[in-house]
């Protein structure tokens, strides 16, 4: 098989939209309007291409992924790099000169602000296993302190 095949069709997820308490057939009626397209910048090849990637037609902003990103740059999770650094500024300029949105995969709840301080606006804030593992934590904690 060669080349990409695509298809027309809304996309339709209402059991993922009523676990979030969304109603069915409202999400199917909006869904479409609400989706981004992103690219995920993760490797120093990506960022000497970074003019290229992000005015690409259909992207809405490009979100760096800062592990990948951080091990093809030598550095890895030295998010304090001089070359991270750099590479995260190369992102934010181009999205900036192109009108897209800039996305930074967040370290820490600080680092997120500090995100959107600089006008980052596509933010990945932790992760499902992170929330889970914390409330597990509290919740164990809260546990062992009753009994």
């Amino acid at each position: 098989m060669t080349g990409v095949q695509t298809c027309a069709l809304p996309i339709y997820g209402p059991r993922r939209a009523g676990v979030y308490g969304y109603d069915a057939d409202q999400y199917f009626q909006e869904a479409n309007d609400a989706m981004i397209i992103t690219g995920i910048i993760e490797s120093a090849q990506a960022i000497e291409n970074i003019e290229e990637i992000v005015k690409v037609d259909g992207f809405d902003g490009v979100t760096i992924g800062p592990m990948d990103l951080s091990i093809s740059l030598g550095c890895f999770k030295q998010f304090e790099h001089p070359r991270y650094l750099a590479a995260v500024d190369a992102v934010r300029q181009a999205c900036r000169r192109h009108g897209k949105a800039m996305g930074h995969g967040c370290q820490s709840l600080a680092h997120a602000k500090e995100c959107v301080a600089l006008g980052d606006t596509l933010l990945l804030v932790a992760g499902d296993d992170a929330f889970l593992a914390s409330e597990a934590r509290r919740y164990l904690k809260e546990l062992s302190a009753t009994g």
